[in-house]
This record gives structure tokens, C-alpha cells and sequence, in this order.
């Protein structure tokens, strides 16, 4: 809630005391929320002290990483594993006082909760460096981004959350090449937004939910706009890559297939229409890497599939926000559609036009596009509520 909500909510709480909807002891519970006494206070909120104390984690986090390498040759490996393991529990043990504590600040525990992630992940490097494992580095991000992922429950750490999910998709990455790992994107969106939909329905974990959700839909909207490039669709051959890239492939389809099965047979999966209509539109979000795997030459028909279903994707996550009554899902979706325009615009006239000509009428058409798109975003923001469902 920021300063003008607040204001906002004074005012309607003196109108329902007068109209006799609310009492006067419950208007000044209300009012003497803590929530609403900072935002009239105007002081700064819990993200905003949540951001800071995270960003400070990070940079005390790399300057001991730095710290003991560039002393790794002077300090004896007893030390090296003191120095290592010190750092993972006195963070987590400082951060277990500021969130447990008598005068508890969840702010500074989650910075200092995301600090002993960051000392755990440096740590299973060093110890592996410290006694010469033959193991390949990415197996590391693997086992970092597992071990974070139940401390991010255990502790409602967003941030946590956020780190275990950007490292599997570092670690899916580090694989394989840029095309290759498209497809890859793809397929790991698609679980992760079917983990949305669990997390919202039965789990009831709505914040998790969200950053699942916005995680998923970004990777399958970006990887899909790649897909519409004809380079990308001509570079990228079945024949040409590596033969594990099958197994990873394989196990992405198979861990979306069993969630796929696990939500729709559950009788406790998604009751709302949005969201079954968004289990549905998922398998067809997968069909243009699904085609570009079975596919050594596409083809223009491809192509124009490929676009279609970005535009159908666009137009799905636009209505699935406004159902929701979510301004993030309806702007992340404007925003890959005007993204969509302007590639098609420069993929498709540069080589017909004239270079000034190219330049004028695109010009034009991005500022008619983007009063539009602005048009129509706070058109549909404007149906909804200003407070965002999840």
C-alpha cells in the first residue's frame, strides 16, 4: 500500500461509517494497522527494505568470495573450510534472530537469509576446488539451485526462490548452445508455470505462485519470439545437435507431462475457468518447439505458425491478467506483443524500403502503436481493481 491507497482508504472509511456499513472501533482497527500507519507515514515499505538488505547481502557475499580466493594459496585448508561453513551459519543463525526474534525485522532476515544461500552456493565451488573433485561445474549450479529451493519454503524467502530458479535455468543453459537451449526455455517455462498453477490451487501459496507464473511465461513468450526469426528456424537442425540434448529435452517433456497429468486428474486442481483455459493453452504454447525438433526445414508455414501462436499467446495472458485482475500479466503481455511488431516491422521491410522511408513510417507506426497499446493497457487496468488478486 503506498501514500495515495492510504489517503484513499481514509476516505472511504468515512464514508461506510456514515452510510452505518462499518463501526467506528472497527474503521480505527483498520486505521491502526501497521500496514496502513507506514504508507501514510511515508516511509519506506518492507520491499524496498527487503531490496536493500538483499543487494547488501549480495556484495558481502562476493567480497568473502573474492576474499578467499585471491588468498586461497596462503590460507591452510582448515581455515579455508572454517572461513566457509562460518559464513553459511552465522548468516543463517543472524537472519533466524531477525525473523524469529522478540523485535523481529523480516527485511534484514531475508537479506541475511539470501547471504547464506550465496556463502552455501560459493562453498560447494571452493570445497570442490579445496579437494580437487573431478566434477563438472555445472553440477554445482545443479546442487546450489536444489539446496536453496526447500530454504526459500521453509523460510517464505522470495528472494531464495527467485535464485533457485534463475540457477536452473543457468544450468539448463550451460549445457548446450543458443539455439539448442531455445527450445529448452520452452519446455522449463511451461513446468514452471504448471507449478504456478499448483501453488496458487491447492497449496495456496499465491506470492511463490506469482514468481513461478511470471518466470514461466517470460521464458515461453521470449523463446516463441525467437522461434518467429527465420534464421533461428533455419539454423536450427534435429540432425545437427548433440545426442544428450534428447535426454534433456525428453526429461523437460516428461517432468511437463507428469505435472500436466498430476493437475488435471487431481479433483483438487484449478476450479476457475482462467485457469483451466491456461492448462489447456500451455500444450499448444509447446507446439512450435515441439515442430522445430521433429522439423529439419520448416518452411514460411512455420513461420507463420510460430507468429500466430505468439499473437494467440499475447492475447491469452492479456485475458488471463484481466481475470485475474493482474496489471503485471497484462503489461508483460503488451509488452512482448509490441516487441513482436516491431521485429516483424524490421525482419520483414528493411530490405523492400527506402532507408529514410523505412525509418519515417516506422517511426509512425511505433508512436501509433504505442498510443494504442497504452490506450487499451489503461483501459483494461482500469476494469479492474487497483489491488492486484495475487
Amino acid at each position: 500500500m503506498n501514500r495515495k491507497q492510504a489517503e484513499w482508504l481514509r476516505g472511504e472509511l468515512a464514508s461506510w461509517r456514515k452510510e452505518g456499513l462499518l463501526g467506528e472501533e472497527q474503521a480505527q482497527r483498520i486505521l491502526n494497522r501497521p500496514d496502513y500507519l507506514q504508507a501514510l507515514s511515508g516511509a519506506p515499505s518492507r520491499t524496498l527494505t527487503r531490496v536493500f538488505a538483499v543487494l547488501g547481502a549480495l556484495l558481502v557475499g562476493v567480497g568473502v568470495i573474492l576474499f578467499i580466493s585471491s588468498n586461497w594459496r596462503a590460507v591452510p585448508n582448515g581455515l579455508k573450510l572454517a572461513l566457509i561453513f562460518g559464513n553459511i551459519l552465522v548468516a543463517y543463525a543472524l537472519a533466524d534472530r531477525w525473523k524469529f526474534g522478540a523485535r523481529p525485522m523480516p527485511g534484514l532476515a531475508a537479506g541475511l537469509y539470501f547471504l547464506g544461500v550465496v556463502a552455501y552456493g560459493a562453498g560447494i565451488h571452493l570445497v570442490a576446488q579445496l579437494y580437487n573433485f573431478h566434477a563438472d561445474w555445472r553440477t554445482g549450479l545443479l546442487a546450489w539451485a536444489l539446496g536453496a529451493l526447500p530454504l526459500a519454503y521453509t523460510v517464505d524467502s522470495r528472494p531464495t526462490l527467485w535464485l533457485s530458479l534463475g540457477l536452473s535455468v543457468w544450468w539448463i543453459s550451460a549445457h548446450f548452445g543458443f539455439l539448442e537451449t531455445i527450445v529448452l526455455h520452452q519446455l522449463l517455462g511451461a513446468f514452471f508455470v504448471l507449478a504456478a498453477l499448483r501453488h496458487w490451487q491447492p497449496m495456496e501459496l499465491p506470492r511463490f505462485a506469482k514468481i513461478y507464473f511470471v518466470t514461466g511465461s517470460v521464458m515461453i513468450l521470449y523463446s516463441t519470439l525467437l522461434m518467429t526469426f527465420n534464421e533461428v528456424a533455419n539454423d536450427f537442425s534435429p540432425q545437427d545437435i548433440p545426442e544428450d540434448y534428447w535426454r534433456y529435452a525428453g526429461g523437460l517433456l516428461g517432468l511437463y507431462g507428469a505435472a500436466l497429468a498430476g493437475t488435471l486428474l487431481r479433483k483438487d486442481g484449478p476450479k476457475d475457468m482462467a485457469r483451466r483455459r491456461l492448462v489447456l493453452g500451455l500444450t499448444a504454447a509447446l507446439a512450435p518447439g515441439l515442430l522445430l525438433l521433429a522439423t529439419d526445414e520448416p518452411g514460411k508455414a512455420y513461420l507463420i505458425f510460430v507468429n500466430l501462436i505468439l499473437f494467440a499467446e499475447c492475447v491469452g495472458l492479456i485475458l488471463f491478467g484481466v481475470a485475474l485482475r493482474s496489471k503485471l500479466y497484462v503489461n508483460l503481455a503488451m509488452g512482448f506483443f509490441f516487441a513482436l511488431v516491431v521485429c516483424r516491422y524490421f525482419d520483414s521491410y528493411w530490405r523492400y524500403l527506402p532507408r529514410s522511408v523505412f525509418f519515417i513510417v516506422g517511426g509512425v507506426l511505433l508512436l501509433g502503436l504505442g498510443f494504442f497499446l497504452e490506450k487499451k493497457r489503461r483501459l483494461l487496468i482500469a476494469g479492474m481493481q487497483t489491488r492486484e488478486s495475487i
